[in-house]
């Protein structure tokens, strides 16, 4: 309930921004039809008010789902290197989970399920790199995935309703391995 009040205040807000860009853009317009001429600052504008947005966005979702202690380590030199070096890796496992997943495939075919052990493997291998005396933290991250609480662009590739499929996928190999 408090996640939906939440969200739909930051989209409100995002809309707002929004709007604010496209007035802009529309006096832009305007400027270069009557001057014959583009008001680079004018646009810059566009781009701080979009800027400001997503980056307010990411700083509120943060202090709701994380201490600071939390977000010091997600900010550390360390952390984002791993990300970084971890992201095309996941932004392919996702998109092939996605195509499954509008192909209508079982999460549970063996197609799927080849997929869903690279997705384990590579989360064990992440979590023990990146979260190395935290698994608690690695565990809050992937609830916060799965629960579609997840601000755009902060992870290549995720999207809510992939992660839900893939998650089925990866806890029924998981089962049979336990």
């Amino acid at each position: 309930m408090i996640y939906g009040v939440l969200r739909n205040l930051a989209l409100r807000e995002s809309a707002a921004q929004i709007n604010k860009g496209l007035i802009i853009v529309e006096e832009s317009i305007k400027h270069y039809t009557i001057n014959g001429e583009i008001d680079w600052q004018r646009l810059s504008r566009v781009l701080k008010t979009f800027k400001i947005s997503h980056s307010e966005f990411g700083r509120e979702w943060a202090e709701r789902n994380f201490s600071v202690e939390e977000r010091k380590f997600f900010g550390g030199k360390n952390f984002q290197k791993i990300k970084i070096n971890y992201e095309q890796l996941w932004a392919d496992i996702f998109a092939e989970a996605k195509r499954f997943m509008l192909e209508g495939k079982d999460p549970l075919s063996d197609e799927v399920q080849v997929l869903a052990q690279k997705g384990i493997d590579l989360w064990a291998e992440l979590s023990k790199k990146q979260y190395p005396n935290n698994p608690e933290l690695a565990n809050k991250m992937w609830e916060l995935m799965k629960a579609g609480d997840i601000p755009d662009d902060l992870i290549a590739g995720y999207q809510h309703q992939v992660i839900l499929y893939f998650n089925e996928a990866m806890e029924y190999r998981e089962s049979l391995i336990l």
